[in-house]
């Protein structure tokens, strides 16, 4: 599995600790909502 560099905020990086096992889920899930949302706002546009 490829690795990634990321630079986190301080608060954030207690809250990923935790859920470290999980990471790749919570990160599909995330880009999902995304591309939800952003398909949303250009339905809204057109």
């Amino acid at each position: 599995m490829p690795q990634i560099t990321l630079n986190i905020p301080d608060e954030l990086i207690s809250r990923i600790h935790y859920f470290e096992e999980q990471l790749p889920q919570i990160l599909e899930l995330g880009m999902r909502e995304l591309n939800a949302s952003s398909t949303e706002c250009l339905h809204k546009i057109l």
